[in-house]
Order: structure tokens, then C-alpha cells, then sequence
């Protein structure tokens, strides 16, 4: 996912991990929804300001994504990690 460091969690950090799954999905079906919802969650934590609603949103798909198959691997699991403490951080700062 790169040499570069950057703030975890943050958007940055969840846009690489997603760019991760873009990059297998050409040839592993079962990154396709872990991509899918990553876009949707990256364009939830863009939205400015955030709001208690707007979080839910993002949490919500997190959860859906479980009910899909998918690879669940550690790129999954880190994502979703990130997401989790992002979430936090916004809801302290609301």
C-alpha cells in the first residue's frame, strides 16, 4: 500500500486501502464488493460537516458488507479498523 506514511485513521489511509482492492478486483471477484463499499464509505467521510446521521450511514455499511461474500481478508479488516476509529474521532469532535 506504499512506502509513504500517512495519519491513521484518516481518509488518506482508507483511500490506499481501497485503491488496494481496486487493484486485486481486476483479477479476484471477492475484492469487488470490499471496493464497492469502500467508495461509498470514502464518499460518506468526504461529506463536510459531519453529523451524527452521516456516521451511522458509514457504520451501517460496514455491517452490510458482512451479509455479501467477499474476501474478508486483512486488507478488509484493516479498512474496516480504520473506518471504526475514524468514526470515533468524529463523533468526539461533534
Amino acid at each position: 500500500m506504499g512506502n509513504t506514511k500517512v495519519k491513521w485513521p484518516s481518509i488518506e489511509y482508507a483511500q490506499r486501502v481501497s485503491s488496494y482492492f481496486s487493484h486485486h478486483a481486476t483479477n479476484e471477484p471477492l475484492f469487488k464488493p470490499e471496493l464497492e463499499i469502500s467508495k461509498k464509505v470514502l464518499n460518506l467521510m468526504k461529506v463536510k460537516p459531519q453529523s451524527d446521521i452521516n456516521l451511522a450511514r458509514i457504520a451501517k455499511l460496514l455491517m452490510e458488507i458482512e451479509e455479501l461474500e467477499h474476501y474478508d481478508g486483512s486488507g478488509w479488516h484493516d479498512f474496516k479498523t480504520c473506518i471504526v476509529a475514524w468514526i470515533e474521532e468524529q463523533r468526539n469532535d461533534l
